[in-house]
């Protein structure tokens, strides 16, 4: 077992749950099929509750073009989140709306290091 497996998560989690605020992540899931064949499925949207924060990117980031400059940083405590999250997913912090344009973690799968775009 390496020092990165398992409870090195659970720690960083306990360490960060006083600094971080209520996060919902939400993504369009697919319900049921299209009415006809050719249709695409039918979807709906499905909340998940977890915790986090926003936080800048570095003035580097941006000025090599790897995030652009209304981008927000946010951190995602892995082990509040019940999914995974992916491309496309809607953010909603401290009352704000983002569309999750980039997906990072740490190496212990404690935090979520996302990309948030307006």
């Amino acid at each position: 077992m390496g020092l990165l497996d398992g409870g090195l998560a659970s720690d960083i989690a306990a360490a960060l749950g006083d600094v971080a605020i209520d996060v919902t992540l939400t993504r369009e899931e697919e319900i049921g099929p299209g009415p006809n064949p050719w249709d695409p499925p039918i979807t709906a949207p499905v909340d998940y509750q977890c915790l986090g924060w926003l936080d800048a990117f570095d003035a580097s980031w941006i000025a090599q073009g790897l995030v652009q400059e209304s981008d927000v940083r946010v951190i995602i405590i892995a082990t509040s989140l019940a999914t995974t999250p992916v491309l496309g997913d809607a953010l909603t912090v401290g009352g704000q709306t983002f569309l999750i344009a980039g997906v990072r973690h740490d190496p212990a799968l404690a935090t979520w290091d996302l990309v948030g775009r307006a």
